[in-house]
């Protein structure tokens, strides 16, 4: 099946940049949706770990003792106090792996948005590539909403997929264009 539309000469009207851009933008698309998938998959298999070890002989990993002998003998009281910060910190794991198990599943849910996204765009371009841009620009406004005095991280890496996006979507925007101007010659 050809998905670029033809006129009766069987010549193709898109501009080769446009088809590049389209090409490209679906790339980025395919690439952000295996990053998702992986950290999504990793996220969730940390967790995981993490949740094993947290009731076994390895517990001691996730919340170390916080004085040693030495200290213990200076400051009798101290001891307590460190066994109750150790209880707390492990009453505090199931938590914080809830919290990474949900992080998972987000970053398996876009993932998999934008590998829908990306076989999309072969059969319409224009709104694959913007579903894509706004789910990646809701990342980025909740990326600046939980962590503002990080968001400048990666900035640059942000600014050439919001462009590559964006000119992704200005592209299948043309496409559609020519593609129905194609459909009301014939």
């Amino acid at each position: 099946m050809n998905d670029v539309p033809s006129n009766q000469s069987g010549d193709t009207p898109p501009k080769m940049g446009e088809l590049k851009s389209i090409k490209t933008a679906r790339i980025i698309i395919m690439v952000m949706a295996v990053l998702h998938l992986l950290a999504g998959a990793g996220l969730w298999l940390v967790g995981s770990w993490v949740a094993s070890v947290a009731g076994g002989p390895q517990a001691e990993a996730l919340a170390p003792p916080a004085v040693t002998a030495g200290e213990e003998e200076a400051k009798p009281g101290r001891k307590a106090e460190a066994d109750e910060d150790r209880a707390r910190d492990r009453q505090e794991v199931p938590k914080a792996v809830v919290d990474v198990h949900i992080i998972a599943a987000i970053a398996l849910a876009v993932g998999l948005a934008f590998f829908v996204s990306f076989f999309w765009a072969r059969t319409n371009p224009f709104q694959a590539t913007l579903a894509a841009l706004i789910i990646w620009l809701v990342g980025q406004a909740v990326d600046l909403t939980a962590a503002p005095g990080e968001f400048h991280h990666g900035l640059v890496v942000r600014l050439i997929i919001l462009a590559v996006l964006a000119k992704g979507v200005h592209a299948g925007w043309c496409y559609q264009k020519m593609a129905r101007e194609i459909e009301a010659q014939a």
